[in-house]
């Protein structure tokens, strides 16, 4: 007897590690399914466009300075030659308002969908430029047309032609975030001033029509930056070195208003250092939004795999209680297919969710799946009683498996609590069972039989 009572423990366990083959292969294709459609949302990046970063503006004013050295000629006289050397200066506005209204739209290749926006910006702003300090004694200045540069990562999502009222007067803008530079972006060319630098303040304003894919942020790009944000995207995720100072979140979209000072940013002075919005070194002090969301049926279905063994164990415990206890013989082969069964739930769950919501799809998957095991052990048990009383444990522990991924945040608590309570229960179910008894074997001195 003590003999038969390992064999029926060794047979579910052997099981159970042979049924994370199948588990260990659904997972793998829920992350192939993840990685098609990162893909696809890829795919359509490169044919539409892409995530957005917008920095600047940035006022540079061209300059170049001529001066004459004197030098050694061949025959040991001296000779006067002119030099010239680039007295470029940059400088960031010292106010900025950005205002902006985005709307949100899917796109689907096949059953895959990306989340893109579209929205319109009004900047508002001015630069202060203090005088330039006169050239040294015997060197002279020439100035070019000052530039208004602004840079954007995908281009492609400029959906109007902007124009630039700088004090007042339009000027329209040029594609290039400068003249001869890499960086993606556009920039106005302000009339010359015959020769006479660029001083003192100058306002500043534009409207732009911007479109994107998932994210939109921001590089601080003056002296004090706000940034006013409104979508009707209910889901969002604020990203970057700075928070909104407000924010305000409902089931019709957000709000969201960010303040940044040049004393909590050197992104300003990094910008007019580089003297280009488009700086690559730039990127790492941008915010802004992600417009994620927050039921990631790829995700979900992952996260509930991490169960699945769970599962098992539970429902083979629950037959090894019966044969005990009930003294019913369950084949290795009927604990194997109520198993798979099991292992179908995960399978069904990533396929239905890829086209319908996650709730119905979960709804359909747990039902399927406990309704084929109690007709199945209806007659294993012997009795359409037994039966029920396994669904309906499994239709609560499907429930809490629900409750557990749509809790992101107690997650871990609430499966703590789960994994305790199913031990409590087992301890508490099967405290008066004589395990010398029901191996064979006499209990040890001291020990009540």
């Amino acid at each position: 007897m003590e003999r038969a009572l390992w064999q029926k423990i060794a047979a579910p366990a052997g099981l159970t590690l042979a049924l994370l083959v199948p588990l260990m292969l659904i997972q793998a294709k829920i992350e192939e399914r993840q990685a098609t459609r990162a893909g696809v949302v890829r795919e359509l990046a490169n044919t539409s466009v892409g995530e957005q970063t917008v920095s600047g503006p940035l006022l540079v004013l061209p300059c170049t300075e001529h001066y004459v050295v004197e030098e050694k000629d061949a025959k040991g006289g001296w000779k006067k030659e002119p030099r010239s050397r680039d007295c470029t200066r940059s400088h960031f506005p010292e106010a900025l308002s950005v205002t902006g209204t985005i709307a949100t739209e899917n796109r689907y290749r096949g059953i895959y969908a990306a989340r893109f926006f579209a929205g319109g910006f009004k900047f508002d702003g001015r630069f202060a430029v203090e005088a330039a300090a006169p050239p040294a004694a015997g060197v002279t200045r020439s100035w070019g047309a000052p530039l208004v540069l602004l840079s954007m990562r995908d281009v492609r999502g400029i959906r109007n032609t902007p124009g630039l009222a700088w004090n007042g007067e339009a000027h329209p803008f040029a594609s290039g975030a400068a003249p001869g530079s890499q960086s993606p972006g556009i920039h106005v060319a302000l009339p010359a001033r015959g020769g006479a630098p660029l001083s003192g303040v100058h306002t500043f304003s534009f409207t732009m029509e911007i479109a994107g894919l998932q994210s939109l942020a921001f590089v601080p790009s003056a002296r004090q930056h706000d940034v006013t944000l409104s979508a009707d995207w209910p889901h969002p995720s604020f990203v970057g070195r700075h928070l909104p100072a407000t924010r305000e979140i409902g089931e019709a979209g957000f709000k969201a208003t960010w303040r940044i000072s040049e004393l909590a940013s050197a992104a300003p002075r990094s910008m007019a250092a580089c003297g280009d919005p488009g700086c690559d070194k730039l990127e790492r002090y941008a915010f802004g939004v992600n417009l994620v969301d927050p039921v990631d049926v790829y995700v979900q279905a992952n996260r509930a795999v991490k169960y699945a063994l769970l599962f098992v164990l539970l429902t083979f415990a629950g037959f090894f209680g019966f044969e005990i206890v009930r003294d019913l013989r369950i084949h290795p082969v009927q604990y194997g297919l109520v198993g798979l069964a099991l292992a179908m739930f995960f399978l069904l769950l990533i396929a239905l969710s890829e086209h319908i919501a996650f709730a119905g799809a979960y709804v359909i998957a747990a039902a399927a799946c406990v309704g084929l095991i109690a007709l199945y052990l209806s007659t294993v048990l012997a009795s359409r009683l037994r039966a029920l009383g396994f669904a309906a444990m499994l239709t609560a522990l499907y429930t809490m498996l629900y409750a557990l991924l749509r809790s992101e945040d107690y997650s871990l608590l609430l499966g703590a609590l789960l994994v305790f309570g199913v031990l409590a229960a087992v301890m508490l179910l099967t405290r008066r069972i004589d395990w010398y008894r029901v191996s064979g074997k006499r209990a040890p001195p001291g020990i009540p039989a």
